[in-house]
């Protein structure tokens, strides 16, 4: 009989290896903007990245997905992706309030 171990043995090498994961929670049984326009966000986003010196791709110029944005951001710096981080969380909180 099988442990269990085999089946998720390769999974278990390449989270072994990763610094950081990014688990997006944001779909269809947890939408963390639903209602909200993204445009306005992953604008904002942008500035904060431009503001801190970040050169943008086309890909991230065009994007409305802001989780796109924070990913790229994760890609330039570890202070960077913390800085879209909080302005994210600072977005989410203030539409619950």
């Amino acid at each position: 009989m099988s442990t269990g171990r085999a089946s998720f043995a390769a999974l278990d090498d390449i989270l072994s290896q990763a610094r950081h994961l990014l688990i997006d929670f944001d779909g269809p049984i947890c939408s963390l903007f639903a209602g909200t326009p993204t445009a306005p966000i992953a604008d904002r986003l942008r500035r904060l990245l431009t503001a801190e010196g970040a050169r943008l791709p086309q890909a991230i110029e065009d994007t409305g997905n802001w989780f796109e944005i924070l990913t790229f951001a994760a890609s330039v710096s570890a202070d960077l992706a913390a800085r879209i981080e909080s302005e994210l969380t600072e977005r989410k909180s203030s539409q619950i309030l």
